[in-house]
Order: C-alpha cells, then sequence, then structure tokens
C-alpha cells in the first residue's frame, strides 16, 4: 500500500480510515482490518487492467455472490450521487441561512470526496453508506427561505 498512497492519498485514507471529516466517524474498511493490500485488487497481471474486475474479487470472495453485492454498491453510489448532484443543479439559487449555508458547504465537501474516490464505495462500504446517508439526510432537511 506504501506505494500506492504516494499519489492515492484520498484512496488509502478512505480504505485505512484515516481522512478526517467532520460530522461521520471513519473506520478502516474491513478489507483494510484484513490487511488485503491494493494489489491484491488493482491486479494488472491477472486482470490486464489495474482497475479492479469481478476476476480480482473473486480471488478472495464467493464466485457467485460477490459481483452483484459489488455492482450493488456501485449502482446504489451513483444513484446517490446524481440525487445529491441534482440537488445542487436544481437549488443553485435556494436562498439559505447560515446553517443552510453551512450544511450544504458540508456535504459538497462530502460530495467531492466521494468523487475523488472513485471507488463507489469498493474502498469503505460502511464509510460510503455513512457518507451517502448524511449527505441525503442534511439536504432533505433544507427547506427554503421565502421572503
Amino acid at each position: 500500500q506504501n506505494q500506492c498512497s504516494h499519489c492515492h492519498e484520498l484512496q488509502t485514507a478512505i480504505y485505512n480510515g484515516t481522512q478526517s471529516l467532520p460530522k461521520l466517524q471513519l473506520e478502516p474498511s474491513l478489507m483494510a482490518k484484513e490487511e488485503v493490500e491494493c494489489e491484491n485488487c488493482h491486479n494488472q497481471e491477472l486482470t490486464g487492467s489495474i482497475e479492479p474486475t469481478v476476476e480480482s474479487c473473486q480471488e478472495c470472495h464467493d464466485e457467485e455472490a460477490y459481483p452483484q453485492l459489488l455492482d450493488k454498491w456501485r449502482t446504489h453510489t451513483d444513484d446517490v450521487l446524481k440525487q445529491i448532484d441534482d440537488w445542487f443543479r436544481n437549488n443553485r439559487r435556494l436562498k439559505l441561512t447560515p446553517q443552510q449555508e453551512e450544511a450544504v458547504s458540508w456535504v459538497r465537501d462530502v460530495f467531492e470526496i466521494l468523487k475523488t474516490d472513485n471507488s463507489k464505495g469498493a474502498h469503505n462500504p460502511k464509510f460510503y453508506d455513512a457518507a451517502k446517508k448524511a449527505c441525503l439526510d442534511e439536504l432533505n432537511k433544507i427547506q427554503p427561505i421565502h421572503n
């Protein structure tokens, strides 16, 4: 992991549970706790690509169930990121209180972290689930100010 972390600091921090993020408690992913190294999933020799594939997952995980779980994480993450992005786009001109502005800023920061990590949950599924839920909860609390 040391070799990867030089260029992929954010991904390593999410995976190891060391990414600092207010309002969210981050723990190491289950794979980090089991000392799975980056190269176990990002195995170019096995798959012909540095991107993880079903084949790299199946080296350790159940051949039948895991690809469906991984696909479910990715699809759900894509759906939630689209919901958040749509909220930002649809509410650009919304007048906010200072507290609401702070909440939107926090959601934007988390949103950028999730997009930049780009694992769609694979680096740390529990963190992703908590982050996605927290972002949607914060946005759902915001009510427009009427003048």
